[in-house]
């Protein structure tokens, strides 16, 4: 799908996403040793303006093996939280081992 969209449109990002978010769904489950689908997702959340979704969706990607910029995309969901995704952030970033991002 990527390749039949224009490159820098909303459509052209979220096919990116689809497909970073895919490749690190089979990285995590070792079907995959890559790590594109991170870099993927990176470029699509830089076309999208950053939406707090895919940063917690970079987030998520960058808990195991922890990544530099896990705070960073932490942080940048938790900024444009709100109902479900709040509720998501809580699910998944708390306890002691998450302490740090707050």
């Amino acid at each position: 799908r990527a390749d039949e969209q224009k490159k820098g449109t909303a459509a052209y990002a979220h096919s990116l996403f689809d497909l970073g978010y895919a490749m690190e769904c089979f990285r995590q489950a070792q079907m995959f040793n890559t790590d594109g689908g991170y870099a993927l997702v990176a470029m699509a959340s830089d076309l999208l303006n950053t939406p707090p979704e895919v940063e917690f969706a970079l987030a998520m990607m960058s808990k195991h093996p922890e990544r530099p910029s896990l705070k960073e995309h932490f942080a940048a969901a938790a900024r444009g939280a709100d109902g479900l995704l709040q509720r998501n952030l809580k699910d998944h970033f708390s306890g002691e081992e998450y302490a740090h991002l707050k």
